[in-house]
């Protein structure tokens, strides 16, 4: 480890130590930070806690609590989802009404020029 940045009366036996990959500042954090992803106080880069000793109490129940939320993010998503394809299908048919009556109008147009045309051709 690079020279330490903690005095020793400052960390307890639940602390952990470790040293940022990046600039290698020593640093300690308590245990149920393990897992997590800090700025590192010497050069702000993103540095995920180990997990020296696996997953203790605290910490699975903080992973306990992310899986409900993530849960709970996943069903709202998935009920969004289940809505706005819902409303893609109705989008679509409707768009295919309004194209099919734009061919109809298309054709009533077609039948109007060609009946002027018609009506021109005789007075001529």
């Amino acid at each position: 480890m690079s020279e330490a940045t903690v005095s020793n009366s400052e960390i307890n036996d639940k602390d952990i130590i470790f040293e940022c990959p990046e600039c290698t500042k020593s640093f300690a954090i308590d245990s149920r930070g393990a897992g997590l992803v800090i700025a590192c106080p010497g050069c702000t880069e993103m540095v995920q806690v180990p997990d020296p000793g696996g997953v203790g109490e605290e910490s699975t129940a903080a992973y306990e609590v992310k899986i409900n939320q993530l849960s709970t993010s996943l069903r709202e998503l998935t009920s969004r989802r289940k809505y706005l394809e819902h409303m893609r299908v109705e989008n679509m048919a409707f768009m295919k009404t309004i194209g099919e009556n734009m061919l109809l109008i298309q054709e009533a147009i077609d039948r109007i020029n060609s009946v002027i045309a018609e009506a021109d051709l005789e007075n001529t």
